[in-house]
Formats: C-alpha cells, structure tokens, sequence
C-alpha cells in the first residue's frame, strides 16, 4: 500500500467515525498527530500504524546509473625510439 492509499484508507475510517476528533479518540492518538498524517504533512507515526494494524516499510530499488562507467584507457608507451632521438 502506496503512503496515497493509506491516506485514502484513512479518510474512510475518518467518515465512518464522524469526525477526526473521534477517530483519533478511537485509536488513542491526537488529533494533531491524525490531521497532520491526513494532509500529508507527516509519515504516519507508529502509535497510529499498530492501532491500525500496519507497519512501515521502506524499500529500495535498483534503477539504471546515469552515469556509466568507463574503464581507464591503458597508459601509451612513450619510450624514445632511435627516430625520435636523432632530432
């Protein structure tokens, strides 16, 4: 579940509960803490995934560098050849 979806989960339990003030009363929280994870203004708090029965979890994903590498070029050989030491 997207941050998005869970916002949207809430917002349901937050019209089947009449009012944030009661949903937040319900799961033991403040009111803040729920209308600050509403509006997006912070990730949901713990206190509020466990009475809910969520849990947080953050993942990575490998995506293509934008730089990409390339291996050093091997070093030319620059000793002096009997052509080179006539000038």
């Amino acid at each position: 579940m997207t941050l998005d979806e869970f916002i949207e989960y809430l917002c349901d339990l937050v019209a089947r509960a009449g009012s944030p003030r009661q949903l937040a009363r319900q799961l033991g929280i403040s009111t803040h803490v729920l209308n600050d994870t509403l509006n997006n203004h912070r990730l949901p708090e713990s206190k509020l995934l466990s009475a809910l029965g969520f849990s947080l979890v953050i993942t990575y994903t490998h995506k293509p560098p934008i730089i990409t590498y390339k291996p050093p070029v091997a070093p030319r050989d620059y000793r002096l050849t009997p052509l080179m030491m006539r000038a």
